[in-house]
């Protein structure tokens, strides 16, 4: 069984074994890892999103209409002034939420990985987040970093969005944020060519 070491909580089989079933063997166990590259370009562009927003509020604090300007288009400008603020503001809420979010995962966020299945828990209150079966997995996708981290997709759900007329795909599982990804997706690759083969076999 590989495991992301320096994580002692992790090398407690106790923690996943409520997920297993019978006769799975785990290959893999890890979670995502908090990167400051990606934390530092959102916390950038929140730092510009609230030197805006002083802006704007500095602009919208400024008594009586400019010079040259009558009541009217005053008015408009205004009004133009508080949708770029309510912008900014959205900007910032997501900036926020995504910041958040990077911090928060790690610490629960935990990833197994079987020979039978994929599966995403929430170790702090034992819920099972997701769970594909390798068996069913037939398009397996990575996308790395530099550094050989990234993430695994376990497939796609095919989802027709009726307001667009077209088609989109969201991955059913995906591994997030996880080292060496591309050990990871060799190690489900052959899981699932292995409970292809098995199937095959049990048909012949």
């Amino acid at each position: 069984m590989r495991e992301d070491l320096g994580k002692p909580a992790l090398l407690d089989r106790s923690l996943v074994q409520p997920f297993l079933e019978r006769g799975e063997k785990v290959l893999w166990i890890g979670r995502p890892r908090f990167h400051w590259g990606e934390a530092g370009y959102q916390i950038f562009w929140l730092f510009v999103g609230l030197v805006v927003v002083g802006l704007i509020l500095g602009l919208r604090s400024v008594s009586g209409p400019p010079s040259g300007v009558d009541r009217g288009d005053a008015f408009q400008l205004e009004a133009y002034l508080g949708f770029a603020m309510i912008g900014c503001l959205l900007f910032l809420g997501v900036m926020l939420w995504g910041i958040g979010r990077q911090l928060i995962a790690p610490s629960r966020v935990t990833y197994l990985l079987s020979d039978r299945r994929a599966v995403a828990f929430d170790r702090k209150n034992g819920k099972l987040l997701k769970s594909v079966s390798l068996g069913e997995v037939d398009q397996l996708d990575q996308i790395l970093r530099s550094d050989g981290s990234g993430r695994v997709i376990f497939d796609y759900d095919l989802v027709y969005l009726k307001s667009k007329g077209t088609t989109r795909a969201y991955p059913k599982l995906e591994f997030v944020d996880i080292e060496d990804a591309a050990t990871v997706r060799a190690l489900a690759e052959e899981a699932a060519l292995k409970l292809l083969a098995a199937a095959d076999v049990a048909k012949s």
